[in-house]
């Protein structure tokens, strides 16, 4: 669909960047899988504390994990939305980089 509504180009450049979202997911998934069956323990045991401390661990450990590969993504967006308007002498900027 990319492809249709602007470039070859810019499919291209969708494409590969699904797969480090996709990358980025599979981290943050195996990351609370492994911590799971400690949270799901401390809930069965009443130990809210424990509880506390592993979710503030996991989310610490995602954020760690996650967060450089979304923020590069974020910050770089608008760059790249520009160039390869630019590049494909498309006039504006396209719709979907649009604030």
């Amino acid at each position: 669909m990319v492809g249709k509504l602007d470039s070859t180009k810019a499919a291209g450049i969708f494409n590969a960047s699904t797969r480090y979202v996709t990358a980025g997911l599979m981290v943050g998934v195996a990351v609370q899988q492994g911590r799971r069956a400690q949270a799901l323990g401390a809930d069965a045991q009443r130990s809210f504390e424990r509880a506390r401390g592993v979710y503030q661990t996991t989310t610490a450990w995602l954020m760690v994990a996650t967060w450089p590969l979304y923020f590069t993504f974020a910050v770089f967006a608008r760059r790249w939305c520009v160039s390869s308007a630019t590049a494909s002498q498309a006039g504006p900027v396209p719709s979907r980089c649009s604030p």
